[in-house]
């Protein structure tokens, strides 16, 4: 909730969905009700999905991982090594 782009999203969103002629707190209340609740259900998924991935990333998984990521920083480091600025 730190992010101010967050603010200003929610600013031109939610004003769509409230009915002027109704009162705005119990309408404001629903739609943060169900804001938290898709935010909670999205986090829960990831953490969820990030222990999974723990289990299956152990030991030989990491090995490979950390070969993979270090041969494409050896490429990385290559291409900077033999760049050149064009002339022009």
């Amino acid at each position: 909730m730190s992010n101010p782009k967050y603010y200003i999203f929610m600013t031109a969103l939610l004003p769509q969905f409230v009915n002027m002629t109704q009162p705005a707190l119990p309408q404001y209340a629903s739609l943060a009700t169900v804001i938290v609740s898709i935010d909670v259900t999205v986090m829960l998924s990831y953490a969820a999905l990030g222990k999974k991935s723990v289990r299956i990333w152990k030991a030989n998984g990491i090995r490979w991982m950390n070969r993979i990521s270090g041969t494409f920083l050896l490429i990385l480091a290559g291409s900077v090594a033999l760049y050149r600025k064009s002339s022009t």
